[in-house]
């Protein structure tokens, strides 16, 4: 089955770049200036690399949802936010929000809730990967007002 399976995985290949070209033009909506993002831990460099957003920082600073941010973290990342204008901060649905909304409320930055750890139910809208792309990329869209 070589073929059949390489078939698959050019289709699937065609759909990962259409996928990609989509998403370039939807964030190249959103003015460079503003493409700053705040993170609720250091998990979405890939995203911030690939579409040019700048992560001033995360809510928590590790790579590990089980870490907890200082108290002297936290002021850090809201004089920052404040400071380079950040209004949005991607949480992932497998994270509490908690801290998230907190700075949100210091600072009037808008928590996004994404999926980042993994996928919704089949009957959810991140049941697949690209579905899950598209689904985050409409929430952080829509909250930078696109």
């Amino acid at each position: 089955n070589a073929a059949s399976y390489a078939a698959a995985a050019a289709a699937y290949a065609a759909e990962l770049k259409q996928l990609d070209d989509e998403l370039r033009t939807q964030f190249a909506t959103i003015p460079v200036a503003q493409r700053k993002l705040v993170t609720d831990h250091d998990n979405l460099g890939y995203l911030a690399d690939a579409y040019g957003f700048t992560v001033l920082g995360s809510v928590i600073p590790s790579l590990s949802t089980m870490a907890a941010p200082s108290a002297q973290e936290m002021a850090a990342l809201q004089d920052q936010i404040q400071t380079e204008g950040a209004r949005v901060i991607l949480v992932g649905n497998t994270v509490n929000p908690a801290a998230a909304q907190q700075l949100a409320r210091d600072t009037g930055a808008q928590v996004v809730p994404i999926y980042a750890g993994s996928l919704s139910d089949e009957a959810g809208p991140a049941a697949t990967y690209i579905a899950m792309m598209r689904h985050n990329a409409a929430a952080i869209l829509a909250a930078f007002g696109q």
